[in-house]
């Protein structure tokens, strides 16, 4: 064997173990938690308090096995164990199934083992209960066909809900959502893993998660006229652990200058990470998600999160991060806050840049 054919061989095998290692400083460790000191003094916020507070919540989706039940007790019974939950000046979920009454033979795509549809009369639930707009960028955003996507965006504007994500075309799924505060308007942008249909300019969807796509919602959002760019998307594999391209793609995200990254996608929380100025929430996981799931099947910790973030006139300061119990066959399909044995295993697991306040975990920017 040559120098020349030696070298390029070691080349080879050495690449990846590089780009392994500098991952891994850039992420401060193989679960993407940096490991810079948490400040000790928690964050407050000043006197009068003028600071603007964003409530996030993740996967949705009513109905489902709980369906007959809710039918009967009504369907504003599945949030009775959280009120105040989201309330905050805004608050924003990812809504993870058409509302429609299309059943299944709408399915587009035949004999999926997960389709869902949710009744359009849960939308005002929910408006009830605070949300003020549902992104819609993820696998179901097209469990009922175009049609269901836009029974979805009609049922929101009658309810008085904000709508982003996916659209008619793709001029419609990528349009950013802008959130008007004191303090300057932030614009959120919604993606998806490649599953479901993506929008084109000619047919309905919503946007599949790219190194292009990711730099072009961030151009866009500013030429809407947002100071603060928010990320909404949804990745990760099912009830498992963070994967290695989401921190691939977490890293896009803080290059194109995003603010902030709101994950959600695998059912479960994962760790808040921090890539220069950006902060991460890898997952906030489930917020009402009724079905079964497999969280003891699979032994996987059941928790879910709902993030309420702090906007001043430098822009964020910190989130605050409160646990549910996400798994249905331990709250019967009406999720709760963690209870105070359960708390601490959720918010150890959020990693190093999170620290414990009362009932909360809070992280600064």
């Amino acid at each position: 064997m040559s120098r020349r054919t030696l070298l390029r061989a070691l080349l080879f095998v050495l690449a990846p173990l590089a780009a392994l290692l500098g991952g891994l400083v850039a992420w401060g460790g193989p679960s993407g938690v940096p490991s810079a000191p948490v400040p000790s003094v928690p964050w407050t916020c000043p006197e009068p308090c003028d600071r603007f507070s964003i409530a996030w919540a993740g996967d949705t989706m009513v109905g489902d096995a709980a369906a007959r039940k809710l039918r009967t007790k009504g369907w504003d019974s599945v949030l009775e164990h959280m009120p105040g939950m989201l309330e905050a000046d805004y608050a924003v979920i990812n809504a993870e199934a058409p509302f429609t009454r299309l059943g299944r033979e709408h399915e587009p795509v035949p004999d999926r083992p997960w389709s869902y549809n949710v009744n359009p009369k849960v939308m005002d639930v929910l408006a009830a209960r605070g949300v003020d707009a549902i992104g819609f960028s993820n696998n179901h955003t097209f469990d009922r066909g175009a049609q269901g996507l836009a029974d979805t965006k009609q049922t929101a504007a009658r309810a008085g809900v904000g709508f982003f994500g996916a659209g008619a075309n793709r001029a419609e799924a990528e349009a950013p959502f802008l959130i008007e505060t004191p303090h300057g308007t932030v614009g959120v942008v919604a993606f998806t893993y490649p599953r479901g249909q993506q929008a084109t300019e000619s047919q309905a969807g919503a946007i599949f998660m790219s190194r292009a796509a990711i730099q072009r919602g961030h151009r866009l959002a500013r030429e809407a006229g947002a100071r603060w760019v928010v990320a909404f998307t949804h990745w990760g594999k099912n009830y498992a652990p963070l994967g290695a391209w989401q921190k691939v793609r977490a890293r896009q995200f803080a290059k194109a200058g995003y603010d902030l990254v709101v994950g959600h996608g695998p059912h479960i929380q994962q760790p808040v990470g921090r890539i220069g100025d950006t902060l991460i929430l890898y997952s906030i996981g489930n917020f009402v998600f009724n079905s079964k799931g497999r969280f003891q099947k699979l032994d996987t910790p059941p928790w879910g999160l709902v993030a309420r973030t702090w906007l001043g006139p430098e822009g964020f300061e910190a989130v605050e991060l409160r646990c549910l119990q996400a798994d249905n066959l331990v709250s019967k399909y009406k999720p709760r806050p963690c209870t105070e044995q359960e708390r601490p295993k959720s918010y150890e697991a959020l990693g190093g840049l999170a620290h414990t306040q009362g009932d909360a975990a809070w992280v600064r920017f």
